[in-house]
C-alpha cells in the first residue's frame, strides 16, 4: 500500500507543530507499506499537495494538522471550499471568504470512511468525528486533495486528522505517542479493507 502522510510546518510564531512532530516520529515496520512523508508550508499560494497527486499514485493520503483548544484527535468529515481566517499564513497573507477552487463544490467529504472509522479501530483512542476542519490552511489543503483526486478520477482514500496541541510540553509529548498509536491502527484498518 502506497501512503502519503502530510503535516504542517510551524506557524504563527510557534517553534513546533504537533502534526509535524507526530509525522517525524512515525515509524511503521511493515514491508508491504510504502509511506511518503511531506511537510507542507503554511502558505496560501503553495500547491504541493496538488503536485503530489498529479505525480504519484497513492492508495491513501492522510493529512494532519494541529488544532489548539481541542482535547481529542479529530477525524475531519469534510473540507469546505472557502478560506476565512484571522491569522495570516507564514508569508503574512490573510484570506477571508475566498473560494479555494472557483466553481468547485461547496464541500467535499473524506473518502476514508471516517463516519464509521472510530468503531472500526482496534484500539481505544481519544478520537471524535469533527464536522469542521476550519477555514485555514488545513482545510484548504484537504479541499485541494479531495478536489484534485476527484477531477483526476483517482480512487485514493483521503482524510484529514487534527491532533490536539496543549500549552504544556509534557502533555504534548504524551500526545505524540497517542497520535502515532492512532495512525498505526488507522493504517491497519485501511490495509485490511484494501
Amino acid at each position: 500500500m502506497n501512503i502519503l502522510m502530510t503535516a504542517f510546518e510551524p506557524f504563527g510564531g510557534a517553534k513546533q507543530n504537533q502534526s509535524k512532530r507526530t509525522v517525524e516520529a512515525f515509524k511503521l515496520d511493515d514491508p508491504g507499506m510504502n509511506i511518503t512523508t511531506m511537510f507542507l508550508p503554511v502558505d496560501y499560494d503553495d500547491r504541493t499537495i496538488v503536485s503530489l497527486l498529479e505525480n504519484d499514485d497513492f492508495d491513501v493520503i492522510i493529512l494532519t494538522g494541529e488544532a489548539a483548544g481541542r482535547k481529542k484527535i479529530c477525524f475531519e468529515h469534510h473540507a469546505i471550499n472557502t478560506t476565512f481566517a484571522l491569522a495570516p499564513d507564514n508569508k503574512n497573507i490573510t484570506k477571508k471568504g475566498v473560494s479555494i477552487v472557483d466553481d468547485g463544490p461547496l464541500a467535499l467529504k473524506n473518502t476514508i470512511g471516517f463516519m464509521t472509522m472510530i468503531d472500526r479501530l482496534p484500539g481505544k483512542h481519544a478520537v471524535k468525528l469533527s464536522f469542521s476542519a476550519g477555514a485555514y490552511l488545513c482545510n484548504m489543503n484537504y479541499y485541494l486533495a479531495l478536489y484534485h483526486a476527484s477531477v483526476q478520477n483517482k480512487k485514493t482514500k483521503i482524510g484529514f486528522i487534527h491532533v490536539p496541541v496543549f500549552d504544556d510540553d509534557v502533555a504534548n509529548d504524551k500526545q505524540i505517542n497517542k497520535n502515532i498509536a492512532l495512525l498505526k491502527d488507522l493504517i491497519e484498518v485501511l490495509k485490511k479493507e484494501q
